[in-house]
C-alpha cells in the first residue's frame, strides 16, 4: 500500500513536468519541422 501511495504522489508530481516539456518543446519542433518542410517543397518545385 506504501508503494502505492508513493507512485501516485510520483505521477502527480510528474505530470507537471510533462505538461510544461510539452508546451515549451512542442512549439520549438513545429517550428523546425515546418520550415525545413516549407524548404523542401521549395526545392521540389524548382
Amino acid at each position: 500500500m506504501a508503494s502505492d501511495g508513493v507512485s501516485m504522489n510520483d505521477s502527480i508530481v510528474l505530470m507537471p513536468w510533462f505538461l510544461t516539456a510539452a508546451l515549451l518543446l512542442g512549439p520549438l519542433v513545429l517550428l523546425q519541422i515546418l520550415p525545413s518542410r516549407a524548404d523542401d517543397s521549395a526545392h521540389r518545385h524548382r
